[in-house]
């Protein structure tokens, strides 16, 4: 309601009509605050009551700097010496451009990254950088000298890099001689392998050659002095001059360097410049002169034109010791021109003897082989020796060799037609329904080639009719009845007597039955006494002495001892006296038999051989 004395309030009516509608005294008016700078917020000093907002007026009153529209409550702080968001603090920490600051603890101005604070205003102790890579060494941060020190003093992430202030300039030393290539650099803080700190080589791809070598003569500066082969070098030659051209120097006049000079040459030793056709290379003759320039005119050498060469005959055989030998043009004293002996101490030995076979093994020919078989030799002292292959005693005919002594794999014996089956040999078995010739001797086993009815398996001769088992042995070196002994069971064979004392004649005791004479036997039985070479048929009977010296039965004194044999041969048919034993004839005495002895048995070798006989089964 209106009315004078009501309470104004503002509504846009006059409430206490007084003729202003909702005046400043209107008790809801608000107070409104100067917002001279517009930032909507108005200084708390100057205000003004009013129910609608007068112009220029806002209903804050927070601003704590009206001229600056930048500064009032929730503004944006800086860092630049206000309150700006009217906080009653001036650049705190929260300022939208504070500054982060970084500890300088060694104080070169360059801060540690791990280490820093906020402020709108430089802290004591910190700065602004934050690029300090050791914060406790003065020496080291991003301004710093780099040096070679194994640190990285520039902070720059490298160590001891190529442009550090003290890095060293390094020489390629590709040959590895010390010295480098100057041509080829590097610097950094620590030798390169292959690399050196001199850079004086004058030729990096030969090691020989450094300021340090020694100058050879090779086509090189070794000692990279600027010369090549000067005559310093120590493999310098030393030339002699060759005056007359034939490739030796006079050892008196020299010079020295790498390459020959003209008219000079590097072998000495001419002992005649001015003549060519004398030097060490010339041919020595028989003048009187020393042509080869050894010292000596006329001397043994092997070159000697003219001259022969002698061979020293020790054992005077005309051929000398091929070892010893001297050149001249005369013969010296025990000398010959022909060489060849091998044993100059023994007259039996030399080329010119024929070789012999001896048990010492004496090459007496002198051509390297002893007993071997040759031109000047006796071929009977030899013997052929056959290759035995399948080692069963016989050897093939085809491969024999005349030597002294059996070569290893052979044997004395031949006759084997099949050297590599030991199935086949002279002695083998034919099988008598085997088409096969296993005994070597041309026939198979079932042929009957002599027609005497025995199989050539079952003979030991099928070529002759008169040898086989059935047959007759007799004394002719042949096996009549194939028993595999010769003549000793002959029906021809002769009784022989064992002859012990050598007197010629045998004991009646020991009789032998045999072709020939065997060794020590004789063919009569007339010593009464075989074990005393003075008793023996037709000996001087010494009288009173009690022994038959005569071997008649009786003593020299005894009556009827007529001194002479006369006591009757018991191998004979009738009486015989030593004479008679010489005209024997040449079979055995009837009375004596082919089969035993007079004493009723064959004797020791008799009765042996006999015992090898066995029986024969005649083919059917």
């Amino acid at each position: 309601d209106s009315y004078p004395g009501a309470t104004e309030v503002c509504d846009e009516d006059d409430d206490n009509c007084d003729g202003t509608i909702d005046e400043s005294s209107a008790v809801d008016a608000g107070t409104w605050y100067a917002d001279a700078d517009g930032d909507s917020y108005g200084d708390a000093s100057s205000s003004q009551r009013a129910c609608s907002q007068p112009s220029g007026y806002v209903s804050l009153s927070s601003d704590c700097n009206d001229s600056d529209p930048s500064t009032f409550p929730g503004a944006t702080e800086f860092c630049d010496g206000f309150d700006n968001n009217c906080d009653g603090a001036t650049d705190e920490n929260s300022a939208a451009n504070v500054v982060t600051w970084y500890l300088d603890s060694d104080s070169d101005g360059y801060g540690n990254a791990v280490s820093s604070q906020q402020s709108c205003n430089q802290p004591r102790g910190y700065v602004g950088s934050n690029t300090d890579c050791d914060d406790s060494n003065t020496g080291t941060n991003p301004g710093a000298t780099e040096y070679c020190d194994g640190d990285d003093d520039n902070c720059n992430g490298v160590v001891d890099e190529s442009s550090a202030s003290d890095a060293q300039r390094w020489y390629a030393d590709s040959d590895g001689d010390g010295y480098g290539d100057p041509a080829n650099t590097t610097v950094t803080c620590y030798q390169p392998t292959g690399s050196v700190s001199d850079n004086t080589d004058c030729d990096d791809g030969l090691a020989s050659s450094n300021p340090g070598g020694t100058e050879v003569c090779d086509g090189a500066d070794n000692n990279c002095d600027g010369h090549v082969d000067e005559d310093s070098a120590v493999n310098a030659t030393l030339w002699y001059a060759d005056a007359d051209s034939d490739g030796f120097g006079d050892a008196a006049t020299t010079f020295t360097s790498c390459p020959a000079p003209s008219g000079y040459i590097a072998v000495a030793a001419d002992c005649n410049d001015a003549d060519a056709a004398i030097s060490p290379s010339a041919t020595e003759v028989c003048d009187s002169v020393d042509n080869d320039c050894d010292g000596s005119a006329d001397d043994a050498d092997s070159s000697l034109v003219g001259a022969t060469t002698w061979y020293y005959d020790a054992d005077a055989d005309g051929i000398g010791d091929t070892g010893t030998s001297v050149i001249s043009c005369n013969a010296p004293s025990d000398f010959v021109a022909t060489p060849g002996d091998c044993d100059d101490e023994d007259t039996t030995v030399s080329p010119l003897v024929p070789e012999v076979c001896d048990p010492n093994d004496v090459d007496e020919n002198c051509n390297g082989l002893a007993d071997d078989l040759d031109g000047g030799v006796d071929s009977s002292g030899y013997s052929t020796w056959y290759s035995d292959t399948d080692a069963d005693g016989y050897g093939d005919d085809n491969r024999g060799v005349l030597l002294c002594d059996a070569p290893t794999g052979t044997v004395s014996m031949g006759g084997d037609c099949d050297d590599n089956n030991t199935a086949f040999n002279p002695v083998a078995t034919e099988i008598c329904d085997d088409p096969t010739d296993y005994n070597c001797d041309g026939s198979v086993g079932y042929a009957d080639l002599d027609q005497d009815g025995w199989a050539a398996c079952e003979e030991c001769d099928d070529a002759s009719a008169t040898v086989n088992p059935d047959a007759t042995e007799r004394c002719n070196g042949l096996d009549d009845n194939c028993d595999t002994v010769v003549d000793l069971d002959a029906a021809d064979a002769l009784t022989w007597y064992v002859d012990a004392d050598g007197d010629g004649q045998g004991d009646v005791g020991k009789p032998l039955i045999a072709c020939t004479a065997p060794e020590g036997a004789v063919d009569n039985d007339q010593d009464c006494n075989d074990d005393d070479a003075t008793i023996y048929a037709g000996a001087t009977d010494i009288p009173g002495d009690s022994i038959d010296q005569d071997c008649d039965g009786k003593d020299a004194e005894e009556p009827g001892d007529s001194g002479t044999d006369s006591k009757p041969d018991t191998g004979d048919s009738v009486p015989t006296v030593d004479s008679e034993d010489s005209a024997k004839p040449a079979n055995p005495d009837p009375d004596c038999g082919c089969s035993s002895g007079p004493a009723g048995g064959l004797g020791i070798t008799g009765m042996g051989l006999l015992g090898l006989l066995g029986a024969r089964r005649r083919r059917r």
